[in-house]
Formats: C-alpha cells, sequence, structure tokens
C-alpha cells in the first residue's frame, strides 16, 4: 500500500513540475509573439539565403543527376529544411541570454527561484522553437513548396520521426549554449568559444552540406559526433536517407547525446553555482 502511495505521490510531483516548465515554455512563447518586426525581418534573411543555397546547388547539378547520393530535388529540399530549421533548432545559439544575464548579476536571481535552472532555461528555449517553428520555418517551407522543386517526407512515419528528432536536436543545440553561457562565469569574453563551437556546429552538423558530400569517412566519423544531430539527422530522416535500423541507431545517438551534454551542462552550472557562494553573490 506504502509503494502505490509513493509512487502515486512521485507522479504527482512530476506532473505538477512538468506543468511549471510548460508555463515556462508558453510565457517564452507569448513574448516572441511581442517581437514579430524582427521575425519578418528574419524571415526574410532566411529566405534570401535558402534562395542563395538552392541556385548554388542548381549549378552544382547541371548535367548531373546524382552527386553524394542527392539529385537535384534533393539537394534543394535538404537546403529548403536546414534552412527553415536554423531558428528552431536554435544552432547559432542562444548562449548570449545566458551570458549578459551573468554579467548583469540577474542569473543570481534565476538560481535562486525555486526551480531547476537548467531546465528553467531549456523550457523557455523550446517555447522559442515552438514560435519559430510556425513563423519562420513553415513559412521558409512554403517558400520551397511554391517556388521551387521539393521532395514531400517520404513517408508519414518519416515525418513523425522528424518532428521527435527535431526536438532532441533543438535540446543539443540549447545545450552547448548553456555551456557557453555559463563559461562567461570565468571568462572575460565569451565571443571566442562560442565562434569556436559555432563553427563547429555548422561545419560539422550537415547543416550546409550533407554529411554524404564530404570526403573519404569523414562523414561517417560525424555520425558519431553530437553535432551532427543538430542539423542533418532530422533532414537525412525526412529525405529518407536513413533507413530501417539505421534510423534507430541515429535517434539513439541523439538522446545519448542530449543527456550527455544535458549532464555535463548540469556539472558546469554546478560549478557555477558553487563560484557564485565562494564570492559572496
Amino acid at each position: 500500500m506504502n509503494k502505490v502511495f509513493y509512487l502515486s505521490s512521485w507522479l504527482q510531483n512530476l506532473a505538477n513540475t512538468a506543468i511549471v516548465y510548460l508555463e515556462f515554455a508558453k510565457k517564452s512563447f507569448q513574448r516572441q509573439l511581442q517581437y514579430r518586426s524582427a521575425n519578418y525581418a528574419g524571415f526574410i534573411v532566411n529566405t534570401f539565403f535558402f534562395m542563395v543555397r538552392s541556385y548554388v546547388f542548381m549549378a552544382l547539378y547541371e548535367n548531373r543527376g546524382v552527386v553524394a547520393e542527392y539529385n537535384m530535388v534533393e539537394a534543394i529540399t535538404f537546403t529548403g529544411v536546414t534552412q527553415a530549421m536554423i531558428m528552431v533548432v536554435g544552432i547559432f545559439g542562444s548562449f548570449t541570454e545566458i551570458g549578459n544575464a551573468v554579467k548583469t548579476g540577474e542569473v543570481a536571481t534565476d538560481l535562486m527561484k525555486p526551480v531547476d535552472y537548467q531546465f528553467f532555461t531549456l523550457s523557455r528555449q523550446l517555447g522559442r522553437s515552438l514560435y519559430f517553428f510556425l513563423f519562420r520555418g513553415l513559412p521558409i517551407f512554403m517558400v520551397m513548396v511554391i517556388f521551387f522543386p521539393w521532395q514531400p517526407p517520404v513517408s508519414v512515419l518519416a515525418l513523425i520521426l522528424f518532428l521527435i528528432s527535431l526536438v532532441f536536436a533543438a535540446s543539443i543545440s540549447f545545450s552547448f549554449s548553456f555551456m557557453i553561457g555559463l563559461s562567461a562565469f570565468w571568462l572575460m569574453d565569451i565571443r571566442g568559444i562560442a565562434g569556436i563551437v559555432m563553427g563547429s556546429s555548422i561545419l560539422l552538423s550537415g547543416f550546409l552540406v550533407p554529411i554524404s558530400f564530404f570526403p573519404g569517412d569523414f562523414g561517417k566519423i560525424c555520425e558519431y559526433l553530437p553535432f551532427v544531430g543538430q542539423s542533418y539527422v532530422p533532414v537525412a530522416i525526412y529525405l529518407g536517407k536513413y533507413t530501417g535500423i539505421h534510423i534507430l541507431n541515429m535517434l539513439i545517438r541523439q538522446v545519448i547525446w542530449t543527456f550527455i551534454l544535458i549532464i555535463i551542462g548540469r556539472i558546469f552550472m554546478s560549478l557555477a553555482i558553487r563560484k557564485v557562494v565562494i564570492q559572496g553573490g
């Protein structure tokens, strides 16, 4: 009887905690609604780069059928989906938000809140991701659908797995941003380390070009790194480049890297809190 009571109590506490973080995500979503002009400008910029990248691929595929396992339509679809995902996943990071909070001392107030700071910031990031999915990603996707040759998801299951993978991609990107932001506790300027991590993410994630375009076995090595989970895995699932057990393997790697990076982030957070306490903050 006691075991049933404790289990019921634990589930109730878990549900209450989830509701709290969902509320943070909701507030973050609503906050983004206030910046419509910025979103319109971002939409124009992202659409411009989508068109530039698409025309580059068109030039590459002139008089060519298949290059690195991609035909022209797949390459354009790859470009459109990755460009639509750019703000959803947050591959360029939101480290400045945490870094500025550290510099201004606002982070001390956040750390004193009766919630977990890491999950608090993660929930806010996921709220922003949902906003950008609806108001940035889908419009860019529609531009591709209307004006360019494109390929729909290979199956309904692929679309569902794509959306699931997208959540983990956003979580991985958040984890990098979280650790970069917390590094402001030790560094006077985090732009250097942010540039290194973001540059690695953009190159190794398969955002600019599919990893099958990489020379030799370099692409296969990238599949074992966390960066590829930020961009290429969702798109490869959408396009059917991963099939069968390979899909499961790549999703499992995404999940594993998500938990590894969250744990490393918690270590960073513990060290940061200890530094604040030692300094009397």
